[in-house]
């Protein structure tokens, strides 16, 4: 079953903060500001599975955005380690980080120009200041909330066919790029991971990635 645009817009733009977004250190105004966020995107009945709306993911992370209360600062700071290892690759011969070319093709380049071309067919430019390749995760992410926020517009405006069009785009985007590689990410990745956070988030976006 999809979700209606306007929730996946917000899902996609939490996943793309997550993943774009460097955690600093030292602090604790990031994590507490996560716990609000999840708050709301991650209600109770999510979290709870015996719930039919439940979540895979979602009670892990929350379960360590509450016990990060006692002591923020700390918990900010493994989550910045988790962070790193999951996103930057820095461990050579360990994870790849999440770029949908070093997952799709040996050398990258190919997928990274598709990605590229979709991206301009569609009005999507990436920013120089992201420091990022177009087929960055979190930057994919963005791309599929421009598109979920296109299709919510048009519904709003009274045409389905153009929301259609934008709902059609969306799922063909997940289908031939980030859905095609980020399973075996995620299977990886939930190696590596340390914090329930990220283990969580990682779960999350599995069992949301494909609801169009």
């Amino acid at each position: 079953m999809g979700i209606s645009p306007e929730d996946a817009q917000v899902y996609y733009d939490f996943f793309a903060d997550a993943f774009l977004t460097s955690i600093p250190v030292p602090g604790k105004d990031k994590v507490l500001a996560l716990k609000a966020a999840a708050l709301v995107l991650f209600p109770p009945q999510s979290r709870q599975p015996e719930n039919e709306n439940y979540l895979p993911g979602a009670d892990l992370m929350h379960a360590f955005l509450v016990e990060a209360e006692k002591n923020p600062e700390d918990y900010q700071q493994k989550l910045a380690v988790d962070r790193t290892y999951l996103c930057r690759g820095v461990q050579k011969g360990a994870l790849l980080a999440p770029y949908g070319g070093y997952w799709q093709d040996a050398q990258g380049t190919t997928q990274l120009a598709k990605v590229r071309a979709f991206y301009s067919q569609h009005g999507f430019s990436v920013s120089k200041e992201t420091g990022e390749r177009d087929d960055y995760l979190g930057l994919e992410f963005a791309f599929l909330a421009l598109l979920a926020n296109r299709e919510a517009t048009f519904r709003q405006a009274g045409d389905a066919q153009a929301a259609e069009k934008e709902r059609s785009l969306r799922k063909e985007f997940i289908q031939a790029h980030v859905g095609s590689w980020f399973s075996e990410y995620c299977s990886k990745a939930l190696e590596y991971a340390k914090t329930d956070y990220y283990k969580g988030l990682l779960l999350a976006i599995q069992n949301l990635l494909f609801q169009v």
